[in-house]
């Protein structure tokens, strides 16, 4: 008997949030270019990208932005517990945010995106470059949000949020 024609009880699986999705990818793809140049990573991240585009289009994102408390909390976090050397954490304030790729790097992106394309993503996808235009967009109202100036990444952290 196959798995799918048993009667199984209801049962629930813990995620994590999909706003909390939204501001680890932003934070992860910002700490890769505050490194130096020749520890920048790009194989197999542009997905990040993609699902950054895909979530600007619901209201996670919004959610994700104008919750400070999450914000900082993961900044937090990250630096506490993820911590990468070359990464400077308060830099990680709104204002600072910069997660696209350089003009210099950008076509390595763009033609990972497209091996993503092929192995990862499925169905109609638009290109890195309007993806990209897109999320610049993004990145510039993060820069300007309310709280855009400061993070003190020495806050205590509650494991629980």
């Amino acid at each position: 008997m196959l798995l799918a024609q048993r009667k199984l009880p209801p049962f629930e699986i813990e995620t994590v949030e999909p706003k909390r999705t939204f501001l680890e990818k932003i934070f992860l793809l910002h700490e890769n270019f505050q490194k130096p140049r020749e520890k920048w990573r790009y194989e197999r991240l542009s997905r990040h990208y993609y699902d950054l585009y895909k979530l600007m289009g619901t209201g996670h994102a919004a959610d994700a932005l104008v919750d400070e408390g999450l914000y900082k909390h993961i900044v937090a976090h990250r630096y506490l517990f993820n911590h990468e050397g070359g990464v400077d954490y308060k830099q990680h304030a709104p204002a600072t945010i910069s997660f696209l790729p350089p003009e210099e790097v950008f076509d390595l992106w763009s033609k990972d995106f497209e091996t993503m394309r092929e192995y990862m993503i499925f169905g109609q996808t638009t290109d890195f470059k309007q993806m990209a235009d897109e999320l610049r967009i993004l990145q510039q109202n993060i820069n300007a949000m309310a709280y855009a100036e400061f993070i003190n990444v020495e806050e205590p952290v509650d494991n629980r949020r």
